[in-house]
Order: structure tokens, then sequence, then C-alpha cells
């Protein structure tokens, strides 16, 4: 197995692949760098300069990203031409007055919505976070924390999965154990998830 193909590289993508490169996943977003995995290692990366002047700052590589990049001679950097098309882009808006996006993460399959069941529980909260990650056109998993703590889970369970339509919800506790291993099952895939 490639080394990319532990970042979730498969048929699909190779069928999306540019002519200038190879291919490599972006793992890191500094301000203008880019840390990206390749079949040759991890390179920090930048845009090529027609790539930076022919789109828009929305249009430049997020973490997720599937980039053609090309290693610089005798150097561990590289030099992005292209981004593959996306799968999924899980997004909000930016901060202060702007009508900007912000984009978190993209090609995500899974988005694990982690909240506690301490005083800090929101269903509204959790609303908010599960369309968010529906409008992504990721699959949200609801895990619940600290369910030792909680006398009676079924309420709570109740109150997110009637909001939660068909979503997988685990009440985990890491003190006990409890849903851990059913939780972790769930997140070793193939395919990409964020927390």
């Amino acid at each position: 197995m490639n080394l990319i193909e532990h970042f979730g590289w498969n048929d699909k993508w190779q069928e999306n692949r540019g002519a200038v490169g190879i291919p490599g996943r972006v793992v890191l977003e500094h301000k203008n760098m880019y840390r990206v995995v390749t079949d040759n290692g991890e390179w920090l990366s930048t845009l090529s300069g027609k790539y930076r002047h022919e789109h828009v700052h929305g249009e430049f590589p997020a973490v997720g990203d599937w980039v053609m990049v090309e290693q610089m001679p005798g150097e561990q950097k590289g030099i992005i031409h292209s981004i593959l098309p996306r799968s999924s882009q899980f997004s909000r808006k930016a901060a202060g007055e702007t009508s900007d996006i912000q984009i978190i993460a993209v090609n995500v399959d899974y988005v694990f919505l982690v909240m506690s069941l301490n005083h800090d529980f929101n269903v509204r909260r959790l609303e908010r976070y599960l369309l968010a990650a529906w409008d992504s056109g990721a699959n949200p998993v609801v895990v619940l924390t600290k369910s030792d703590e909680c006398e009676d889970l079924a309420p709570f369970i109740t109150e997110v999965e009637s909001v939660a339509f068909g979503v997988p919800v685990y009440a985990v506790s890491s003190v006990t154990g409890a849903e851990s291993t059913n939780c972790r099952n769930c997140s070793k895939t193939t395919r990409p998830a964020r927390f």
C-alpha cells in the first residue's frame, strides 16, 4: 500500500488527477504554506504563481484537499499546481463582519460531533453542528462523553435522537469504557473523518 493510500487515495481520485506533478494530501495549512503528504514524503509546499493569480482565496487548498504537487529540485519542498475536485466541504462564516466563508476541512466522509453530558449539554448547539455536517456532504456521528457522570442516559439520548435523525449516537466514558469499542470501530475506516 502506498503512503497516500493511508490518507484516502483511491481509484476515484486517480481518475481526476492532474497532468503536472504527483498527488498529495494537504494535512496542515499555514498562512501561505501547506504541509502535503505524498508517496515521496511530506513536503512544505506553496502555490504556483499561476495558480495564485488565476484563483481567489476561497479556491486555495484547505486541509483534506488532494493536490497535484511538484517537488522542488534537491529539496523537501513542493509547488502546488492544482486541486482535485472536492467531495465535501466543511465550512463556516469567517469571524468578524465579513461575509466570507472559512473552510475548516474538505473531502471528509465523517464528522464526529462530541458533546459532554454535563452542565454544558445543549441540544440546540448540537443541532447547528448537525446542520453544518449535513451541509458539508459528510456523515455526522454524535459522541456524548462523560456518561459515567450521568445517572439516567435515556432522556439525553432521546433528546439527541429527536434532532439527529438516523445518526449514530454513542454515549461513552473514559472511566468505565462504555461504548468506547463501538465508537472506536466506527472511526476505524479508510475513509477520512474529523472530530
